[in-house]
């Protein structure tokens, strides 16, 4: 897992934007209104020289997301040809209870390179041990159980926020060590 994560290694203005890094709900929430200047400011960061404008895409449409503006997440990754673009693709359809179409995006992204760290935040719940076998992660799995956690809520559903956060964080580190190398 990353627990030792740290939104100031990403410069002040994501560190500002990912803040105390609300945990994002199962399904679509509602847009933080108070974080919208903030992520609006994003857009035109310069702070770091960027050699990657898709990871970095991805980057903005991780953090949007983060504060529930999924249709600003996605315009930002919907277009991105790469695997990290598909991956937040399937996030974003998975949190909108698109289901069948996350899976979709989440089979074109393939096994990412962010997935051991992922696998090993679902192995640490007995709710969803079985997305991590073998130390390889599922997220076409994990959409079920997605699924069912926001139908059913209760300890399915405490795992899969908790995954889900342990996802974002691997996900936007693995995006911004692309888009800044």
């Amino acid at each position: 897992m990353m627990d030792d994560f740290d939104p100031t290694r990403y410069g002040a203005p994501f560190a500002q934007a990912i803040g105390a890094e609300p945990a994002m709900p199962l399904d679509a929430g509602r847009p933080d209104r108070a974080m919208r200047p903030v992520l609006d400011a994003l857009t035109a960061e310069a702070e770091r020289s960027v050699v990657d404008r898709d990871a970095f895409s991805c980057c903005l449409a991780g953090v949007w997301l983060l504060h529930g503006y999924l249709d600003e997440a996605h315009r930002l990754c919907q277009d991105v040809p790469t695997a990290d673009g598909s991956y937040w693709h399937g996030v974003m359809h998975r949190r909108e209870g698109d289901y069948g179409n996350a899976q979709y995006w989440f089979r074109r992204a393939g096994e990412h390179p962010a997935g051991s760290l992922v696998a090993s935040a679902a192995a640490a719940h007995p709710e969803t041990v079985d997305l991590a076998l073998g130390g390889h992660w599922n997220p076409v799995g994990f959409v079920d159980h997605v699924q069912r956690a926001a139908q059913r809520g209760g300890s399915l559903a405490d795992a899969c926020v908790a995954v889900q956060r342990a996802e974002w964080r691997a996900l936007f580190d693995e995006c911004w060590r692309k888009a800044v190398a």
